[in-house]
């Protein structure tokens, strides 16, 4: 059996087979075509994903830094009204100081003026001592 280059003669069941085979090979094509679209979507919606991701992330890494730095900025308050506290105590210390002081010296006045010595009985600063 000799066939030309030129000419090819198929039988019925020859074409059908190749025609077969031709429409199995364009159903591959096709099915290969849509997942190639799924996955080119699949790509496309897992980068909008990540971006989306990247974008909370930097705007979560952003509103941290803003928290640490309001967070030192009370830090640095407290502090400064620790130490204004802690002046104000000093201040009102030495005020009570000054108070017991004078209120000592003017009870000790007192009593020279009426002529009792500072211990005594009946001496305003053993009446105040006798108060507390």
């Amino acid at each position: 059996m000799s066939r030309d280059l030129d000419v090819v003669t198929l039988t019925g069941a020859e074409y059908d087979a190749l025609t077969q085979r031709a429409d199995d090979w364009y159903a591959l094509y096709a099915r290969a075509s849509k997942e190639r679209a799924a996955a080119l979507e699949d790509v496309e919606r897992w980068k909008r994903a990540a971006e989306s991701n990247i974008e909370e992330n930097v705007g979560l890494r952003l509103a941290e830094e803003g928290a640490k730095e309001a967070f030192g900025h009370v830090v640095q308050q407290k502090r400064d009204l620790d130490a204004e506290c802690k002046r104000l105590r000093g201040l009102l210390d030495l005020a009570y100081d000054t108070i017991r002081r004078k209120s000592h010296n003017a009870l000790a006045q007192a009593d020279a003026a009426c002529g009792v010595s500072p211990g005594a009985e009946g001496s305003a600063a053993h009446y105040e001592e006798r108060k507390k």
